[in-house]
């Protein structure tokens, strides 16, 4: 597996400036834009599972990391390597639809009222357009896009996105202890976020 991954960065990564888009002729951008052609990795991993750490080895490894970040802070002291804008739009979303990032329950997203998953994927090409629209590959890491995938992949897809999904696994006895010991979470309520 490691070697599938790291040939589709190099085959990816290698491709010339011709397959990139070039704005100064008129393409359309914003979440009309096409990104047929294109490729990404995708992080689908739980919080403390080593995520970020694996989205900065995709960026040495080639891929391009988003153009704004996640900064670093006390729960991650090297940084998050994660797109603010879809960050906050996976926040945002999960707070209309009575749920948030620690929240084990699924999505009901009829919560919000209709057109509301279509609602939250065209903002997601906006924010996907803003920091990847110029780039061939993109790493695209945020945990809470797991909760996120059954809308986000296919999407991807759908726009001619070219996805590899990389679940990292860490024990979860230790991913536990890990947010119990960042966000207070109970035993309990962690384990549960791990099982969803």
């Amino acid at each position: 597996m490691t070697g599938d991954i790291a040939a589709f960065v190099r085959r990816s990564s290698d491709r010339s400036d011709a397959a990139k888009p070039n704005h100064s002729n008129g393409m359309q951008t914003g979440p009309e834009m096409s990104f047929s052609g294109k490729s990404s990795i995708v992080i689908l991993g739980m919080h403390r599972s080593g995520t970020s750490a694996l989205a900065r080895l995709c960026g040495i490894a080639g891929g391009k990391l988003p153009t704004r970040m996640v900064g670093a802070d006390h729960g991650n002291e090297l940084g998050h390597w994660e797109p603010a804008g879809i960050n906050k739009l996976n926040d945002s979303t999960l707070q209309k639809l009575g749920r948030a990032w620690y929240d084990w329950r699924p999505l009901d997203w009829d919560v919000s009222g209709s057109g509301a998953r279509e609602g939250y994927l065209e903002q997601f090409y906006t924010e996907l357009a803003f920091d990847f629209e110029d780039i061939h590959f993109a790493v695209i890491k945020e945990p809470r896009l797991c909760v996120f995938a059954d809308a986000v992949l296919p999407a991807l897809a759908a726009r001619g996105v070219t996805s590899k999904i990389i679940l990292p696994v860490r024990n979860p006895i230790e991913v536990c202890h890990s947010l119990k010991k960042r966000d207070q979470l109970s035993f309990e309520s962690a384990a549960l976020l791990w099982l969803r």
